[in-house]
């Protein structure tokens, strides 16, 4: 399952799209410092790559094992609008425990720390709710905490690895900073990459746990 999610991105025509991918991104990052298009490509950008996101996990979730086409973005609110919001609202439900431990406890607490540990655990698995079932109902903690526990041997290994990417991410950001326009483009496409890897896993993930789970 690992190593599927880590090839992926490359296969069959994967490399063309990571590659078209991050120039789109490009420009879409470029154009948000634009004076009055910036909002508009703000939005494009997270909307598109969200889209594309939800696309990779519901193919792989129904048996899918190549790359997506990028998405037909036909219906703007439903395809972009619609899961930007959604995913917000996932990591705000997944960051409750978090933001008040932080108001009562303060950031350097001990009891701050294994609160945001908790989010971060939380979320893998309730943004695969949420995209699995269509609506921000799937993130409930009530589907979720119960969907963890009776998958939790699987998952751990899963949501380890979907927060370790975020932090190779950043490693690799900072790892570019002093060359502007090639370090642009090179996290550019390791982003991409990553959501793409973050997409698969948590779609193999479902698809080798349907049964345990029971969420249709």
């Amino acid at each position: 399952m690992i190593s599927d999610s880590l090839s992926y991105p490359f296969r069959g025509g994967g490399i063309f799209i990571m590659i078209t991918g991050t120039i789109t991104a490009m420009i879409l990052q470029f154009a948000t410092i634009v004076p009055l298009i910036g909002l508009l490509a703000l939005v494009l950008f997270y909307g598109y790559f969200t889209a594309y996101y939800y696309q990779i996990l519901q193919r792989t979730a129904t048996g899918g094992d190549q790359e997506p086409e990028w998405p037909d973005l036909s219906e703007f609110f439903d395809d972009m609008i619609r899961p930007v919001f959604q995913v917000l609202g996932v990591l705000i439900i997944s960051n409750l425990l978090w933001l008040l431990a932080l108001w009562q406890f303060g950031e350097g607490s001990i009891v701050t720390l294994i609160a945001e540990g908790i989010g971060m655990f939380y979320f893998p698995m309730a943004i695969l709710g949420v995209v699995i079932l269509g609506h921000i109902g799937g993130a409930n903690p009530i589907l979720i905490i119960p969907s963890i526990m009776r998958s939790f041997s699987a998952y751990a290994l899963v949501a380890a690895i979907a927060i370790a990417l975020p932090f190779a991410l950043n490693a690799l950001l900072n790892l570019t900073q002093g060359t502007p326009f090639i370090g642009w483009g090179v996290s550019t496409l390791f982003g991409l990459y990553f959501i793409t890897v973050h997409a698969r896993l948590l779609g193999l993930f479902y698809r080798k746990n349907e049964a345990k789970l029971d969420w249709l």
